[in-house]
């Protein structure tokens, strides 16, 4: 059964964070495949010594934006996705 995002609070604010990338098309291959909800998606990231870390992500649709930490985006995008992304934004900052 999918995650039921009612279940959770979306209040947090954005965290401080290094930097942003855009990962809407992660976001929307595995929460919303048809785009029906036409949700954007911001990824917010901490460098670490190994690379990048995923703290959360702001999800934005239509005038309504709720923020998710890391344990909860993992719980729309699964963990191996969001391990993808890392290593993604990671090789591109290596130039690979």
């Amino acid at each position: 059964m999918p995650f039921d995002r009612t279940q959770i609070a979306r209040t947090r604010t954005a965290p401080l964070c290094d930097r942003t990338e855009d990962i809407t098309d992660n976001w929307i291959e595995e929460t919303d495949k048809e785009n029906v909800e036409n949700e954007g998606c911001t990824g917010y990231f901490d460098e670490t010594e190994t690379g990048l870390l995923l703290v959360g992500v702001e999800v934005e649709s239509g005038s309504l934006t709720n923020f998710y930490p890391r344990e909860i985006a993992m719980r729309f995008l699964t963990p191996e996705t969001v391990d993808r992304i890392e290593d993604h934004f990671t090789a591109v900052d290596e130039g690979i």
